[in-house]
């Protein structure tokens, strides 16, 4: 399969290196050798997955058990999933293109309910059944946990077994109960009889939900267990204290761009600020810290082997750590040292949390972002978000004067009792943050806007969610009233807000409109550009089901589906919240104010804080100081060299594009120690310059980069920058030659004039002969203009191909080399010429095989004639081998692994 992948399908999809799976950190263990194997799925596209840290925890958890192996795999984009159906390639694992039917266990996360069509794609592709009850015997087990696990209903019909709560503990334990029942039997490559297995995962492990032993009331309602030895309601399972351990600090770190490109440290899990529409708040109590010393520790290992730009330090609101003055101080210190930048994504607008977020940015502004929810303070009450205007144009006051100029304002339209006024008062406090901000030009207030959805395990679950129109209308008002004059208004598809409307509150009918909506052609419905709307509006029509009856209020006597599981928080207590909130009365916070009784804290096993918490009037105010950053050439320009790379990009990363493997490289640079000179301003970046760009899918002997480094460079230095490069370099980059370029040396985009490529035609799919390709390249050489249709940005124009090529040839059957020029001022592809000199269709370009073998300035010098210090450059000409591994490889490690 991996032979068929890279050859004939990996070129012809976009962002191909979705499904290599050669990140640093990943893990390959001996199959045979190991009786349990899980294979984990995030239902979204490898960029959102690989942004989940959750994802990174069980990775580092499962695959540190020796009797247990965990490997990934991710929802194939529309593209790949077209090719994997017509190659009938299944849904395979990344770390070693296994089938998923191969696995025990096929667990799923799940983040959002618009990634339920996802899941059922992934199921199918791997060759199951989608409902659990038509499964067999020799069919893996099928798992889902995560947040939206918190109403398994509307998947209860696909999913053999949901995890309710924290994983860390109950994985062991499910992972355990798995590997006795496979023990039990003679070795087949699924021996686990299904029924035995989820009654024992039932009664055995608290957490864990099986809905096939569980049946839903005539009419509806919450499900009940069939046997009264089943757990009723299913207690979500919570992690005591956030263990050292159990965060990895070697990640897997992604080469390719993903949606967040940081290293992320979980400080603390939890939140006791009781936002009533806020169902992370609730399904994650009680608040659990993470020790500072611990993060620390994370970070600096996770710098050295990963080499982020941004160190993000997640909960749902950093500022209620109890000792979180030392936790940003002592993180942003050790950013400094790195060059790299401190994000807090979770801040209050006040003053504390400003101040927080002007100390972590000692290297580089992150952006700042308040979330008031609500336009009026009154309605920040009834949402018991606590924060007065006072306290919001204060926070943007304080940004503006620590060197922001401008915010993020998160809000949320459709709240209960919401009325005209507030949105006046919205309209009132918009323009005063614009007046404070002094707006003449750009977008200096950028308002969030998302509908509100009503969620399970909230006070707010009974209510009414907005109708489509009467959203619509609200947001039009937003964009007529707001926009403009430095406001710029952005708000979430009000399509995929519905659906999440529909699925979040359903019952186990919903599994009908899901699978109808997918059957349609639903995938990707948090993609704007793929959602289906129709396939969802269809799919609700057969099942005799309305949207108004998805959005509808609910009893507070009400059966809800959901309540078949808890977290810990009795209904009669979301009761009265919802009517302090309609009563226009706060609750507090109960970490600084007495508690509120919710019943989730024991008050003995689970350690809410390690230190006694400041009070408020304690609380530091104002913005702190930014200290200098401790290493001042990781940061601002200094007098430097500017040295001269040549690096090879082979076959494990051929599929990363250009962007991508720069920054690679800058990674790499962190992970070395290498002192980059950094640019000015507000947001520094390493000054460096890259040569010709290489199309994703080909690989090269001959890449170049110029780096502004710190300090004299001889050749022992440059020598020990190759081998430190060489050592923290991903399988496939490898660094060749390094020199120093004299004062004013022309840049690498003006210093490159051609390039030397050899296009290999691989069997299948072409079947070339040497006499058709020798015949082709000596009549393309002997004409004076080759006319040639160039499509670029959706445009086409007509251009001359023949001033590009200097020379052409076929070596034999399968090969031509050509040298081309790649300069600035014009320029041609190898596959441009192979159209037009062989004859190639243009659908079948992206499946030759193009390696560079080297660039040339004019004159036929190379970029580094005068470069004195080399390493091994004859271990690169095999560029186009799938297996590629220099003899003698200095990195001493294996390929897959990396060694810093």
């Amino acid at each position: 399969m991996g032979s068929l992948l890279e050859r004939e399908v990996l070129p012809l999809v976009v962002k191909p290196h979705r499904y290599v799976g050669h990140e640093l950190g990943v893990v390959r263990k001996d199959w045979d050798a190991t009786p349990v194997r899980m294979l984990f799925c995030y239902p979204d596209a490898y960029e959102v997955g690989m942004s989940h840290t959750g994802t990174q925890i069980l990775y580092h958890l499962v695959n540190r058990r020796a009797d247990c192996l965990m490997e990934r795999a991710y929802a194939p984009w529309p593209d790949m999933e077209r090719e994997m159906r017509q190659r009938f390639i299944p849904l395979f694992s990344l770390e070693t293109q296994r089938p998923a039917r191969d696995f025990d266990i096929i667990a799923f996360t799940l983040q959002s309910e618009l990634t339920y069509t996802n899941l059922l794609t992934m199921l199918d592709l791997a060759g199951l059944p989608l409902r659990a009850a038509d499964r067999k015997a020799g069919d893996p087990l099928v798992l889902a946990g995560g947040p939206c696990a918190s109403n398994p209903e509307p998947l209860a019909a696909f999913v053999d077994a949901f995890l309710i709560g924290d994983a860390e503990d109950a994985i062991h334990e499910i992972l355990g109960v798995v590997a006795e029942e496979k023990g039990r039997t003679p070795y087949t490559p699924h021996p686990t009889p299904r029924q035995h297995l989820l009654w024992r995962l039932s009664t055995e492990v608290p957490g864990v939900y099986v809905p096939g032993l569980y049946s839903v009331p005539p009419g509806g309602g919450t499900a009940r267990p069939t046997d009264a030895r089943l757990p009723w309601p299913v207690v979500a399972r919570t992690v005591p204290i956030l263990r050292a351990g159990d965060h990895p600090a070697r990640m897997l770190v992604p080469m390719t761009e993903v949606t967040h490109e940081r290293l992320p440290i979980e400080v603390q899990r939890g939140c006791v600020r009781g936002c009533r529409f806020c169902q992370a708040g609730y399904l994650y109590r009680p608040v659990r810290e993470r020790d500072v010393a611990d993060c620390v520790a994370i970070a600096d290992e996770g710098m050295r082997h990963g080499g982020n730009e941004e160190i993000s330090l997640l909960s749902l609101s950093t500022a209620d750590h109890s000792e979180v003055e030392s936790l940003v101080d002592r993180i942003g210190r050790l950013a400094a040292e790195h060059g790299v930048a401190v994000a807090l994504p979770s801040l209050r607008a006040d003053a504390f949390s400003l101040g927080l977020a002007a100390a972590a940015s000692r290297v580089r502004r992150t952006g700042i972002t308040f979330a008031p929810e609500a336009g009026s303070e009154r309605l920040r009450t009834v949402i018991n978000k606590g924060l007065s205007e006072r306290e919001i144009l204060a926070a943007v006051e304080g940004a503006l004067s620590a060197g922001w100029h401008g915010v993020k304002l998160y809000l949320m339209i459709g709240h209960p009792t919401e009325g005209d006024a507030d949105f006046e008062e919205l309209a009132g406090l918009v323009e005063k943050v614009r007046r404070i901000l002094r707006v003449r030009q750009g977008h200096a207030v950028t308002l969030s806007v998302s509908p509100f959805v009503p969620r399970p395990h909230t006070p707010f679950q009974f209510e009414r969610q907005d109708a489509m129109d009467e959203t619509r209308a609200k947001l039009r008002w937003m964009r007529t009233r707001l926009s403009g004059g430095g406001v710029q208004v952005k708000y979430s598809d009000l399509n995929a807000t519905a659906i999440e409307g529909l699925v979040a509150r359903g019952g186990r009918e919903t599994a009908e409109v899901i699978e109808g909506a997918w059957r349609r052609g639903a995938r990707f419905d948090g993609w704007t550009e793929q959602l289906r709307m129709d396939a969802w509006s269809a799919a609700l029509a057969d099942a005799g089901q309305t949207l108004d009856e998805g959005f509808r209020e609910r009893r507070e006597d009400e059966p809800l589906p959901w309540e078949v599981v808890s977290y810990g928080i009795a209904r009669p207590w979301f009761v009265r919240e919802r009517r302090k909130a309609y009563a226009e009365t706060l609750t507090e916070e109960c970490k600084v104010h007495r508690c509120s009784a919710c019943g989730v804290c024991d008050f003995e096993v689970v350690q809410n804080r390690l230190a006694e918490p400041q009070g408020v009037g304690v609380r530091v105010k104002g913005v702190v100081d930014t200290p200098t950053p401790s290493h001042p050439h990781a940061l601002h320009p200094v007098a430097a060299a500017t040295v001269r790379l040549r690096y090879a990009k082979l076959a494990p990363v051929r599929f990363l594009s250009h962007l991508d493997v720069l920054r690679e490289l800058t990674r790499t640079c962190r992970r070395a120690g290498v002192p980059l000179v950094y640019s000015e301003g507000l947001a520094p970046r390493p000054r460096l310059g890259a040569g010709p760009s290489l199309a994703t899918g080909w690989t090269s002997a001959s890449e170049w980069m110029d780096l502004e480094l710190a300090g004299e460079w001889d050749a022992g230095r440059l020598a020990d920058l190759l081998e430190r490069m060489n050592r923290c370099a991903a399988p496939g980059l490898r660094f060749l030659a390094a020199g120093v370029l004299p004062v004013r040396y022309p840049s690498l985009s003006a210093s490159i004039e051609r390039s030397v490529y050899r296009a290999t035609f691989p069997e299948p799919p072409f079947q070339p002969a040497f006499a058709d390709l020798d015949a082709g390249c000596r009549a393309f050489l002997a004409r004076d203009s080759v006319r040639f249709e160039r499509e670029r940005g959706g445009r086409s124009r007509v251009v001359d191909l023949r001033p590009f090529v200097y020379d052409l040839a076929a070596q034999d059957d399968r090969t031509v080399v050509l040298e081309l020029r790649t300069a600035s001022d014009g320029s041609a592809k190898p596959t441009e010429i192979l159209e037009a000199a062989c004859g190639v269709p243009r659908r079948l370009l992206p499946l030759i095989i193009i390696h560079r073998t080297d660039t040339r300035l004019a004159g036929g010098a190379t970029p580094l004639d005068a470069c004195t210090v080399t390493v091994g450059e004859h271990t690169v000409e095999t560029g186009n081998s799938d297996q590629w591994e220099p003899a003698g490889d200095p990195r001493g490690h294996s390929r897959g692994r990396h060694p810093c």
